[in-house]
């Protein structure tokens, strides 16, 4: 039976691996370490679209819109990066629920259909938040209609109080942007380094395969 074949990944222009690479590189699924800083580091960098000057906006769906960069920080083209097959970005509520949603699929990637994670109450309660945030900032919209100065506030307040949740999950809140920074870091780094390691294995496997058929034909 031939070896699977590794591919190495790399970087893209903007030095960024993006979810997808760094799952199927471990080939399992991103432990709670992880979610809390893809989480905080995710929410910091939609703050900065929300108050930048950006023309698109866009909610993140799929592991690949997450661009974690080679700094551990969360690249701005995770919400701002326009493809075709990306959805604009409505609201911010909508798309701190659409997040939530992909970290808790990356929590069960690869996993088998029949196993269920288990996640600790704090992460449970925290991805809660986000994935409710859309039908809780509905229901302030029905309720005050057309007040617009408002509804920034609160939908502001929503990262705000995501971010502040990442904080009091940390022993000392005032080390979160640098904690969360470097476990995004090391999991680009273990990322890269893994695969490339993967792929000289595979490439080596090969040679000896292709040398053992020299020798028997």
């Amino acid at each position: 039976m031939a070896p699977k074949e590794w591919k190495p990944i790399k970087l893209d222009e903007e030095e960024c691996l993006n979810l997808s690479d760094i799952l199927v590189s471990f080939s399992a699924p991103i432990t709670e370490q992880h979610a809390w800083a893809i989480i905080f580091q995710s929410m910091k960098s939609l703050l900065c679209t929300l108050e930048g000057n950006f023309d698109w906006k866009c909610i993140v769906t799929r592991f690949q819109d997450i661009l974690v960069t080679k700094n551990g920080d969360i690249h701005t083209n995770t919400f701002t990066k326009q493809t075709p097959d990306r959805s604009p970005m409505k609201s911010t509520a909508s798309s701190v629920a659409e997040l939530g949603v992909v970290v808790y699929d990356a929590l069960d990637y690869n996993l088998p259909e029949e196993e269920e994670r288990q996640l600790s109450q704090e992460l449970e309660n925290l991805l809660d938040t986000m994935t409710s945030a859309d039908d809780e900032a509905s229901d302030s919209e029905n309720s005050d209609e057309g007040i617009d100065n408002q509804a920034d506030r609160l939908e502001t307040d929503l990262v705000l109080q995501v971010l502040r949740q990442c904080r009091h999950h940390l022993a000392v809140e005032g080390e979160a942007d640098e904690h969360y920074r470097g476990v995004c870091r090391a999991l680009v780094n273990e990322s890269l380094e893994l695969c490339s390691f993967m792929a000289r294995v595979s490439s080596k496997s090969q040679a000896n395969m292709d040398f053992e058929d020299e020798l028997q034909a």
